[in-house]
């Protein structure tokens, strides 16, 4: 029996049956599948960027949510998304943004897309539901456009070292109708690799109560610089499992991974991060 068939069950005013139980946990594996059909094929190796991702529903359906798609022959746009709450509300709203996405992604830059999409699902959502997300561009030539609508930082390894990177400046989407949001930008190095999780890795928690946090996901990124991309997000999955010492996770755990192979054009530089990013390092004190 699921979690949404439990709790009916344990009403009284519910006239239960085996029948409707069956019936209830079918449609939910029936949207499961229906959503994970959903998620997108991710790029070749012939790209000149090299992607991986994973994406583990705590239930049935979840609402987290990832997209790649391809903007046009030099431009491919990125996307993870964590729906607030659980289960089938949680993942119609994923849905909802991401047939938005795929209608917009390719007719304006991402600050107009998100405020687009804010502007939507504000109109035609409950006040309590909301979506936080980054929205990403990244060029053949290594410049990434970005948007953080209230979602964690996005991490940078670079030459073994991490570093936070669109950090949230925006609401989530759905909040407020009038919300202005902006895109920040960053110029990537060959070898260059961007680690989007959703708050489902980073709050894991271990028997002991204690978090995954987000010093043991850079330290992850940092030891696994050199795997191929999609290896590098099924080891963190792999790591926030063995963390929590349980086969199922309590929260959808989604992981995208972006790494630049390189395609920048002679004599075009790309600009250094500032000297005010704190950057960590593989040395971190990960019993803090």
């Amino acid at each position: 029996m699921t979690a949404t068939t439990t709790i009916l069950a344990d009403s009284p005013d519910f006239p239960w049956s085996r029948r409707t139980e069956a019936l209830l946990d079918e449609q939910l594996r029936t949207a499961g599948e229906v959503q994970r059909k959903l998620l997108p094929e991710l790029l070749g190796p012939s790209s000149h960027l090299d992607i991986g991702a994973a994406c583990e529903s705590s239930g049935e359906v979840g609402g987290d949510y990832f997209d790649v798609v391809e903007v046009d022959e030099t431009r491919i746009a990125f996307t993870i998304a964590d729906a607030s709450g659980k289960g089938l509300g949680a993942a119609l709203l994923t849905a909802v943004l991401q047939g938005g996405m795929a209608g917009l992604v390719h007719t304006a830059d991402p600050a107009r897309v998100v405020g687009r999409l804010n502007r939507y699902l504000t109109a035609r959502s409950h006040a309590h539901r909301y979506v936080t997300a980054i929205l990403g561009q990244i060029d053949t030539n290594g410049r990434i456009d970005a948007v953080n609508a209230g979602h964690h930082a996005v991490l940078l390894e670079r030459s073994g070292s991490v570093t936070p990177v669109f950090e949230s400046v925006g609401f989530p989407i759905g909040l407020f109708p009038n919300a202005e949001y902006e895109s920040s930008s960053l110029d990537l190095e060959p070898g260059d690799t961007l680690l989007l999780t959703s708050d489902g890795v980073t709050e894991a928690r271990n028997p002991g109560g204690e978090e995954f946090g987000m010093a043991r996901v850079a330290l992850a990124l940092a030891a696994g610089r050199h795997l191929p991309a999609q290896l590098l997000a099924e080891s963190l999955v792999d790591a926030v499992r063995a963390f929590s010492g349980q086969a199922h996770h309590d929260d959808d755990v989604t992981v995208l991974v972006v790494r630049y192979r390189g395609g920048r054009p002679a004599g075009v530089e790309s600009a250094p991060m500032g000297p005010e990013d704190p950057v960590l390092t593989p040395h971190i004190d990960v019993d803090r």
